[in-house]
């Protein structure tokens, strides 16, 4: 009991610190990532009457922002995931705080919560900022229209969409972005155990996600094999509920091996001071 009691402790002090002003900033910023992106076109809903059997729609904005015209989307919002959480363990490390915490709960809570956190704070900050966006967006235009719907077959996610009013496609985005951000800050606290340095720890995902873009498209991953498309609805493997739960599956096993990679490194950087 007196183990659950110190990390459910623990963890309550860091969510409460994840839950600052870096989150609001964070959750702002990606709805102004998501808005950038497919600018031009926004300016048509609030300066022009939008006519019949146009594709203008929330599912127009949001698809075109991560997946057509996605340029600060792509590179800058997997760096916003970072802000609530992330960059945490390089402020405590210099400090003598972290040390100080694994020695009142153990090396393994201290990590498990710093990437428990981590995770749902950078998860949660995208998918409300993508949910704010969503919105702000169905009070001026309709969820999808006919003609979007028709342009959307052959995408993930497609009978969600054609269902109703199509809200069950956008809970899936929300869901989407939220493994996205929780993927991301995942990788960047696992990159500051190497590196206790919140601005390379930050700006990790900007590299990291230009990186792997670079290379699928080197190596000519087809796009329904590659992560990022799983991640954005603009491919998949499957029928949709596969999809959706192979892409689940995915992102949780490599959080769960970043997981283990921080922890394991935390412990060496211990270790290591101890000696000296």
């Amino acid at each position: 009991m007196g183990g659950k009691s110190e990390f459910k402790n623990l963890a309550g002090a860091d969510f409460k610190r994840a839950t600052g002003i870096p989150f609001a900033v964070a959750v702002i910023c990606t709805i102004f990532c998501m808005s950038f992106d497919s600018w031009n076109d926004l300016i048509l809903i609030f300066t022009h009457t939008i006519p019949a059997g146009t594709t203008l729609s929330v599912c127009y904005y949001y698809f075109n922002s991560l997946a057509v015209c996605s340029i600060y989307s792509a590179y800058l919002i997997p760096m916003l995931a970072t802000l609530p959480f992330a960059t945490d363990y390089c402020v405590e490390e210099p400090s003598g705080m972290s040390s100080f915490v694994m020695s009142r709960v153990g090396k393994r809570k201290y990590c498990l919560s710093k990437m428990t956190v981590c995770t749902i704070s950078g998860g949660l900050a995208l998918a409300l900022g993508s949910l704010l966006f969503i919105l702000a967006l169905s009070f001026k235009v309709p969820l999808v229209t006919d003609a979007k719907l028709v342009e959307m077959v052959g995408f993930p996610y497609h009978s969600f969409l054609s269902s109703g009013t199509g809200a069950g496609y956008f809970i899936i985005a929300i869901y989407l972005a939220f493994l996205r951000g929780g993927l991301w800050s995942a990788i960047a606290m696992t990159v500051s155990a190497y590196y206790p340095n919140k601005y390379v720890t930050a700006v990790s995902p900007f590299i990291l996600s230009f990186v792997f873009s670079r290379a699928y498209n080197l190596l000519r991953v087809p796009g329904n094999w590659r992560l990022d498309y799983w991640l954005i609805a603009r491919a998949s493997v499957g029928a949709d509920r596969t999809a959706l739960l192979i892409t689940t599956i995915v992102v949780l096993a490599i959080i769960f091996l970043c997981a283990l990679i921080f922890t394991k490194r935390v412990r060496r950087r211990v270790e290591h001071v101890s000696h000296t």
